[in-house]
């Protein structure tokens, strides 16, 4: 059965249109602030947020010209908005185009001493050449994002990412290291956050890492037992994924499927979640497809290709989910 505190925030077809509704709303009050108030689009956080309410609406267009009018003030402004141009590139499939915003907003992020900013971007550019293939480059700023998180005070929830992905590529002394780091950091007051401090969010997102450091270490069973505490802890669409992966390394794809697809249903764009809600349809294409369900599996790797439908061909997802779906049709 669903879980009931997702049931508020799911975008199923049921509830598509109140979702709609409410996006529309939520840009109709942001634009009457602007009438009054026309600097107000510049705020840290407004454009980037008000860019991607457009986006979940359709209006892509309309989103990339207020990111572009970011790119005319001062330089953090600049960097922010290069960063949101990229997370919509992202969300299009075009990474190349992603890849060289990053890197010139790490470039500004640098010269400012963003250190915050700088690790977040180096995440989103390893994700970002994980996409495509290029592990050589992913190793590369993963080691980046690791050598500052090294010597930063970051609160936990955004190392998790970091340690995450040092754990599916079977780096678990590092992974250990984050985590080990990150728990100490929950008493530090001063740690820098991309948000207020949440000490239950942290806490989930520090339980969340245990969990993926046992799944590395061949222990799925016990990791599914701490993602489902993390989950309750709090409910982030990014601990959805790991419970949701960890169930299909355990080789229970009916858990791994209901979790999958609560994640797909619950779109979270515009920040570290967008791309594990993009490649849940991928995942969902591979656990359907293991377990026989033809049908199921093409309406998944279909929704993904529907998604990237003018993105880069080079995508590794796009490229399997383009094979398997000639395989499927035959």
């Amino acid at each position: 059965s669903p879980r009931p505190e997702v049931q508020k925030t799911t975008f199923s077809d049921d509830c598509r249109h109140l979702g709609m509704r409410k996006y529309a709303e939520a840009v109709a009050n942001y634009e009457k602030a602007f009438a009054l108030e026309p600097d107000a689009l510049y705020g840290s956080y407004v454009n980037h947020e008000y860019g991607f309410t457009l986006i979940a609406m359709g209006e892509l267009a309309r989103a990339e010209e207020a990111f572009r009018k970011m790119l005319l003030r001062d330089e953090p402004s600049k960097a922010r908005a290069l960063r949101s141009l990229a997370l919509l590139r992202m969300y299009q499939g075009k990474y190349g185009e992603a890849i060289a915003h990053l890197k010139e907003a790490i470039l500004i992020n640098q010269a400012l001493r963003a250190t915050l900013s700088e690790f977040r971007d180096r995440m989103y550019l390893a994700r970002a050449y994980s996409a495509k293939g290029n592990v050589a480059a992913f190793e590369a700023e993963l080691h980046a994002a690791g050598q500052i998180y090294a010597t930063a005070a970051i609160a936990p929830g955004l190392p998790f990412y970091l340690g995450r992905m040092y754990a599916r590529e079977g780096k678990l002394k590092e992974a250990g290291l984050v985590l080990k780091k990150a728990e100490k950091a929950l008493s530090d007051t001063d740690a820098m956050s991309s948000v207020n401090r949440d000490t239950r969010r942290d806490r989930a997102f520090i339980e969340t890492l245990k969990g993926e450091v046992e799944l590395a270490g061949s222990r799925p069973a016990r990791a599914t037992e701490i993602l489902e505490v993390a989950y309750r802890l709090f409910p982030d669409p990014s601990i959805m994924e790991s419970l949701a992966y960890a169930y299909w390394k355990l080789g229970n794809r009916e858990e791994a499927a209901r979790n999958y697809q609560i994640l797909v249903e619950t779109p979270r764009l515009g920040n570290e979640s967008q791309e594990d809600w993009i490649q849940a349809h991928y995942q969902l294409g591979r656990v359907f497809q293991q377990a026989g369900d033809d049908n199921k599996a093409r309406q998944y790797y279909e929704k993904l290709l529907a998604i990237w439908k003018d993105g880069d061909r080079d995508l590794t997802a796009a490229v399997d989910a383009r094979k398997q779906l000639t395989r499927l049709r035959r």
